[in-house]
């Protein structure tokens, strides 16, 4: 992402952000609370587009990308736990 810029109900967030991952690594995005990390995550997902700025991948932009070359090329983990009801015996077996 490059001098990227997003505006949410009319404020500006994200200002000037550079961020490289390179490829094959893991990286992780920690911050206080409201500090953006879901918003990047949101931005790197492809769910906004940028107001300014770009997100590239492999030398080129993201909207060179379908949404589903762009899918199969990243990976996010999110912040949100998944429970599921039920004793974790079924679960275990609905696993394997």
């Amino acid at each position: 992402m490059t001098q990227y810029q997003a505006t949410f109900v009319g404020d500006a967030v994200l200002r000037g952000l550079d961020l490289i991952l390179p490829r094959g690594t893991i990286t992780a995005v920690v911050g206080r609370s409201g500090a953006g990390k879901s918003t990047v995550a949101s931005l790197i997902s492809r769910f906004y587009e940028p107001d300014s700025g770009a997100i590239w991948l492999g030398g080129r932009p993201a909207s060179d990308f379908t949404r589903g070359e762009w899918a199969k090329a990243v990976a996010l983990v999110s912040q949100e736990p998944v429970l599921f009801s039920g004793q974790l015996s079924s679960k275990a077996v609905a696993a394997v």
